[in-house]
């Protein structure tokens, strides 16, 4: 995604009406963005450091959505 951000992809698919589930992953992100990030549509995310189990549980709820 040369010139693009995770944020701005997901901007993107939604202006194009692709629902695609979305899982972010960021060592420079805060609570506030991951509430940012989850309000726009984001099914999780995840704030390093993190562990297997939540990796987990969010590619999990992301392969539910419809």
């Amino acid at each position: 995604m040369p010139g693009m951000s995770g944020p701005e992809l997901q901007r993107e698919l939604l202006a194009r009406q692709h629902n695609i589930p979305i899982v972010f992953i960021t060592a420079y992100g805060d609570r506030n963005l991951r509430v940012h990030m989850l309000q726009q549509g984001a099914v999780d995310c995840l704030l390093k450091p993190f562990n297997d189990t939540v990796l987990r549980h969010a590619v999990d709820a992301a392969l539910r959505v419809d």
